[in-house]
């Protein structure tokens, strides 16, 4: 009984601890772990060094949620910005 009260233990802290690990990320951080060929990783990924900087900069200086990421984008100048799906899709 005891051997099991301490795997439980043990099991109940690595998960509580990989949650919090993982909510400790940056926005950019959770950006990087976006599915190979997603279009804003893409993007992200061919800035200059500097626009990469002011976008990592943009992305950690407000909260969203994972959804959000498929309405967000990124300039050539590495400015972050939301658009609007339905209005953007002629754009795109």
């Amino acid at each position: 009984m005891r051997i099991s009260y301490y795997k439980l233990l043990l099991i109940s802290t690595l998960f509580f601890y990989s949650n919090v690990n993982s909510q400790n990320q940056t926005n950019a951080q959770r950006l990087q772990q976006l599915p190979p060929g997603n279009e804003l990783l893409l993007k992200f990924n061919s800035l200059s060094p500097q626009a990469k900087l002011k976008a990592e900069n943009w992305l950690n200086n407000f909260d969203f949620p994972d959804q959000d990421f498929k309405n967000i984008d990124i300039d050539d100048e590495g400015g972050v910005f939301y658009f609007d799906p339905i209005n953007n899709k002629d754009n795109k």
